[in-house]
């Protein structure tokens, strides 16, 4: 089945524009002392120092975060790659541990994530009737070294909300009256662009 009972939070399927198999990837730094895990699949936002912090709902949202290019890891004192971050890692004003980030700019990219129900729609039919509709994410669970984050898919609406519903994916191997359907989805409001609305419009 093509269903997520464990939600994994955003998973970059394509570029809008670029023919391309692998995602856009920048890496941004996190703060000394940022309290906050990260797991992948996690929205973030840039703040005014110029690091990355997780985006909550209806924040403008510049990525997705992709795991670590260099952690420290204070109990083994090894620094490099890890798959995501966990709070709270202090490097001051040593930048030979500094934190850094992998992340994929949400402008132009399409994504899937989980719907946090199986209640508001149980069909195929329902579900369909939702593409071009938005809907907010929200934090969901984490697991392992993923985020979690879902879509309130209850909330769909054509009013303000994070995200433009796309598609419905995978339609022959998916059980819509069960939990873990998956939709694919373009985000609303992006940080760093000239023109975003939570509409999409």
């Amino acid at each position: 089945m093509a269903n997520r009972p464990n939600a994994i939070g955003f998973r970059w399927v394509r570029s809008k524009s670029a023919p391309t198999s692998e995602p856009p990837r920048e890496t941004r730094v996190i703060a000394s002392a940022y309290a906050t895990s990260l797991g992948r699949g996690a929205p973030v936002k840039i703040i005014s120092d110029g690091t990355i912090q997780l985006a909550a709902t209806n924040d403008a949202v510049y990525g997705v975060f992709d795991g670590m290019a260099q952690n420290y890891n204070a109990s083994t004192g090894f620094v490099g790659p890890a798959p995501a971050y966990v709070a709270t890692v202090t490097y001051s004003s040593n930048m030979s541990r500094q934190s850094r980030a992998y992340v994929i700019p949400v402008v132009g990219q399409v994504f899937r994530i989980t719907c946090d129900d199986n209640t508001t729609a149980t069909t195929q039919a329902a579900y369909e009737a939702f593409v071009q509709e938005n809907v907010d994410f929200a934090a969901g669970t984490a697991a392992g070294d993923r985020s979690g984050h879902v879509a309130d898919i209850s909330g769909h609406a054509t009013t303000a909300e994070d995200l433009r519903i796309l598609a419905i994916p995978d339609i022959a191997s998916t059980d819509f009256s069960a939990t873990g359907v998956e939709i694919e989805v373009e985000f609303n409001l992006i940080q760093g662009t000239q023109v975003g609305s939570t509409t999409g419009t």
